[in-house]
């Protein structure tokens, strides 16, 4: 199945909207948090957009992976480096990722 991201990020930005009308307080609290962790801090704004794609790709979240890019364009992220990180979540993606957490605390 093929999705046009423009699309879907139109959609999801409108119904965004809509929620931040209807529940303006919680919004405002998450939309608050949602700032401070955007901003730049040990990581900076654009590694954590790359590490948000990134997780939309491996669970195949249309939504964040579609808004994350957005993001990344938004902020100036050059496209290569957009391709690049996906292309490397495809990569890395192959392999078992339950094998490998079990081999990680194994040492533990």
């Amino acid at each position: 199945m093929q999705n046009d991201y423009v699309e879907l990020t139109a959609e999801l930005n409108t119904k965004l909207a809509d929620l931040r009308k209807e529940a303006a307080e919680t919004m405002k609290g998450f939309s608050q948090m949602a700032k401070s962790v955007h901003a730049d801090g040990a990581l900076s704004q654009k590694q954590k957009e790359l590490i948000a794609m990134a997780i939309g790709i491996a669970n195949r979240c249309s939504g964040l992976l579609g808004l994350s890019c957005q993001s990344l364009g938004i902020i100036g992220c050059n496209p290569r480096r957009i391709h690049r990180n996906a292309g490397n979540c495809h990569v890395y993606g192959r392999r078992s990722v339950s094998n490998d957490c079990r081999r990680s605390l194994a040492g533990i």
